[in-house]
């Protein structure tokens, strides 16, 4: 894969883990009715367990091995690409009607970080 599209796709995950566990723990915040163990998910993502990855796809809408590769966690790290139908999925819940209209409305947000000398 080229190195351009690495840097796309790393930019696009960063974005995509930060609005989910944002929106996520928004609401947990705002009063939701939920299991006690879904508050969890309002601690820092390092200390959460496995159960804590399948609360959130819960919540997502998909498999708790799509949210550990979203998150690279251990097993899962460098895998960056995902299916059109989970890119949907994670596209509706993030308010989005789907994923061209996500990628859109983060299109200068990608651009500016995939500037970012940090990111490559």
């Amino acid at each position: 894969m080229k190195t351009e599209y690495k840097i796309f796709y790393k930019v696009v995950k960063i974005i995509l883990q930060r609005n989910v566990l944002n929106y996520c723990r928004e609401l947990i915040e705002v009063g939701y009715d939920f299991y006690p163990p879904y508050k969890n998910l309002q601690q820092p993502l390092e200390k959460w367990k496995n159960k804590d990855f399948q609360n959130l796809a819960s919540l997502v809408g998909i498999s708790s091995s799509s949210i550990k590769r979203l998150f690279d966690r251990p097993g899962y790290e460098g895998q960056i690409k995902f299916t059109k139908q989970n890119l949907d999925v994670i596209a509706e819940f993030l308010g989005h009607q789907d994923w061209e209209s996500c990628l859109k409305f983060f299109s200068q947000e990608i651009k500016e970080l995939a500037q970012d000398s940090r990111i490559s």
